[in-house]
């Protein structure tokens, strides 16, 4: 692989080379993570280098920089809080890895040395337990990579552009535009397409996110990021690189298995017989027990009693006119995440449908700040499933891994988890439904209202 033998031979040391594959490691999973590529730049402050490596990391970062394996922005301020941002050259994946051999062993050897995590410094008693916990479970699964490959290889095989949306399929008035810089922007969707076109390009929406690409270059790049996103999930696995961290934000359980694709995660309980358990509508059935202590109004009530049910997203779709329940999600999160300023059409109908919901929801984030609701929500999520559930569950001496908002536990230890959930859910007056897969052994999802939940003993 050429980034690897271009690291390889640089004239460093062993551990500064060391040094260089943790790096790009990281800037390719978070280039993967927050824009869904290998290649598009993101921040590293200082402190974070230092923290991550030590205080010599310019000397081998200069060298990247210098022999242009990593790209680094012409700009940052002090004054103004902001860093340096980085990417991997492009020059490194002008093919991409042939779809033929994705799934050859020896492919998977360079992807493991770029799938190092941060390192965390301090580990404390608490982060034992739930890494001991996780690799205790982990080493009790029976895995057949074989046939996980192979869905890796169909997954890219078979995804063409048609499993997006391209130009005026998107529907919304506007949208929040993402550039390979990492920058971002609100645009009228009609003003982006045009801005495309002048381009020789396309506006592209791919989980929630619109670019401006080339359909063929960015369905290129989209396999590729698939193939390193899949295949170093199953080969940090498989060679034990096994990881139990909270997140010191929002206090998630962050593992193997919280980022990994629900393909692989599906593949992997039906092989083990394991079932998930996870919260329906789970954000907003929180929102709405948070809720219950400040608003009273009819359309709070009907907001509440959708999120109970698991409703929600199809409500939406329904009342505003959405083609899928995927896009009535996503303008539901796009509430959650975007600024208070945010003025679409889809937040102007969402207000009209739910008043007194999302004008709770802005002045929170007017008095706490944007990014608080989320991390807020997020919080109270990690409360219920990390530091109840998962803690009793554990005490039971059951299998269990976490998945932010859902259980996975062993089929036969079904009735005494769901007993738990319930018996926890009761104590902090939560409403909700599930949704449960591979419940009879057949990978098939069942939704499981709170009336049928109270039924099971």
């Amino acid at each position: 692989m050429l980034l690897v033998d271009s690291i390889g031979g640089l004239k460093l040391t062993k551990t500064d080379k060391s040094h260089c594959f943790k790096f790009i490691g990281i800037l390719l999973r978070d280039s993967l993570e927050e824009f869904g590529n290998l290649i598009s730049f993101v921040p590293k402050p200082q402190t974070y280098l230092i923290k991550t490596f030590d205080n010599s990391y310019y000397k081998w970062l200069n060298v990247l920089i210098v022999e242009m394996i990593v790209i680094r922005n012409n700009y940052y301020s002090h004054e103004e809080g902001v860093c340096y941002q980085y990417h991997v050259s492009p020059s490194f994946f002008p093919e991409g890895p042939p779809l033929n051999t994705l799934c050859n062993y020896n492919y998977l050897e360079p992807l493991l040395t770029l799938g190092y995590k941060d390192i965390i410094k301090g580990v404390n008693k608490e982060h034992n337990l739930h890494n001991n916990w996780f690799e205790e479970d982990v080493s009790t699964l029976v895995i057949d990579y074989d046939k996980l490959m192979n869905l890796v290889r169909n997954r890219i095989d078979n995804l063409s552009i048609e499993d997006f949306l391209v130009d005026e399929q998107i529907k919304e008035h506007a949208i929040k535009l993402y550039s390979t810089n990492g920058k971002s922007y609100y645009v009228k969707t009609t003003d982006a397409i045009a801005k495309a076109k002048n381009q020789g390009k396309s506006l592209i929406k791919d989980d929630g996110k619109c670019g401006l690409d080339e359909p063929n270059n960015f369905l290129h790049n989209k396999k590729q990021s698939i193939g390193y996103s899949y295949l170093n999930s199953l080969v940090r696995l498989q060679r034990k690189d096994l990881k139990a961290e909270r997140n010191p934000t929002n206090k998630r359980l962050d593992t193997n298995f919280t980022n990994m694709s629900s393909v692989l995660v599906d593949e992997i309980c039906l092989q083990n017989d394991l079932v998930q358990i996870d919260l329906s509508n789970s954000q907003f059935a929180i929102l709405s027990n948070v809720l219950k202590e400040h608003l009273h109004s009819d359309d709070f009530k009907r907001f509440m009693e959708l999120s109970v049910s698991g409703q929600l997203y199809a409500y939406i779709q329904r009342i505003i006119g959405l083609e899928s329940v995927a896009e009535a999600k996503n303008a539901m999160f796009e509430i959650m995440f975007s600024s208070r300023r945010n003025n679409t059409t889809s937040k102007a109908k969402l207000k009209d449908l739910f008043p007194s919901v999302i004008g709770w929801i802005d002045r929170y984030k007017k008095a706490h700040g944007d990014n608080q609701f989320s991390i807020m929500l997020q919080n109270k999520e990690s409360e219920i499933f990390i530091d109840c559930l998962l803690i009793r569950i554990k005490k039971m001496k059951l299998f269990c891994l976490t998945k932010h908002d859902s259980l996975i536990v062993r089929r036969n230890d079904y009735t005494r988890v769901l007993n738990v959930l319930k018996d926890e859910f009761a104590k902090i007056s939560l409403e909700y439904s599930l949704k449960v897969t591979n419940l009879y052994g057949n990978n098939e999802t069942h939704k499981i209202s709170w009336e049928e939940i109270n039924r099971i003993e």
